[in-house]
């Protein structure tokens, strides 16, 4: 008597968990995030000095330009 058993069913393939399979995007975001992040830093120090500099040309500047006016008179 022979043992004949019929083959199994092949298992499932189990599907990648979500991380594994959306791993670029995920990347993805994290890089966008942190640059938007990193924005505002940058927004704070580019916007400040430009301000306070123009501000402080035109109140030097003020005294000068009223005395030559006078001058030109």
């Amino acid at each position: 008597m022979a043992d004949t058993q019929t083959p199994l069913p092949p298992l499932p393939k189990s599907q990648p968990s979500f991380g594994k399979r959306h791993s670029t995007m995920i990347k993805l975001l994290g890089v966008g995030a942190l640059v938007l992040i990193l924005l505002i830093p940058l927004a704070m120090i580019t916007a400040s000095p430009c301000g306070n500099r123009t501000m402080r040309y035109s109140w030097a500047r003020s005294p000068y330009l009223s005395c030559w006016q006078l001058l030109c008179m």
